[in-house]
């Protein structure tokens, strides 16, 4: 199984293939494969955690939550996007 082959080429019309809207362009900038885009997805997922550990042992030593919550609430929101674009398309284009 290639990255073009996924578990949704069933349900796709090849002979359609749409072009991908800016939203998915502007969320895969810089990936072509599947592979380095669901990277970028588990990436973003596991600097959540991190950031929220940052800000509760920073926070009892006097040191302000704001950035790291932030950050942290950016990478969730990254994570989210990055997944959106991801199932975009596999549903409805190709990698590659």
């Amino acid at each position: 199984m290639t990255d073009a082959d996924t578990e949704y080429d069933d349900y796709r019309d090849h002979e359609k293939e749409r072009t991908r809207p800016w939203w998915v362009r502007l969320g895969l900038l810089g990936t072509s494969t599947r592979w380095s885009a669901r990277f970028n997805f588990w990436f973003a997922v596991l600097v959540v955690p991190g950031t929220a550990i940052g800000a509760v042992a920073l926070g009892t030593r006097g040191f302000q939550f704001l950035p790291w919550i932030a950050f942290g609430s950016l990478s969730a929101l990254a994570a989210l996007w990055n997944y959106l674009c991801i199932r975009w398309v596999d549903l409805h284009g190709k990698w590659g």
